[in-house]
């Protein structure tokens, strides 16, 4: 991930399994540590985040690393999230705007 840049994209991360979950949080180690152009992008339906799970734990921690980092996480709260929004949403997080921000306002 040093060398070229690389984004992960996962959807309803909370029906991942612990190992995958596990590894989520190890790359999210990786990349706190590391200055590297590469990312991840989680998305969590919260109807289905149980308190207590790994995924719920692991959704808190990004939510916490983003209050402390901003510049590095960012977390948003979507809801009734339509289609067409989900397409904006993925293209502002892997242009690095925020969803409603026009492309010029980044460049």
């Amino acid at each position: 991930m040093r060398e070229k840049t690389v984004w992960i994209v996962l959807d309803n991360v909370q029906n991942c399994d612990e190992r995958t979950l596990d590894t989520l949080d190890h790359l999210t180690d990786i990349l706190q540590e590391q200055k590297i152009n590469s990312g991840l992008v989680l998305a969590f339906n919260e109807d289905f985040l149980f308190q207590g799970t790994k995924a719920e734990q692991l959704g808190r921690r990004i939510s916490a690393l983003s209050a402390r980092k901003p510049e590095q996480y960012q977390t948003y709260l979507l809801h009734d999230f339509h289609q067409a929004e989900a397409l904006e949403y993925l293209r502002a997080c892997l242009s690095c705007r925020k969803p409603g921000q026009t492309p010029e306002a980044t460049e």
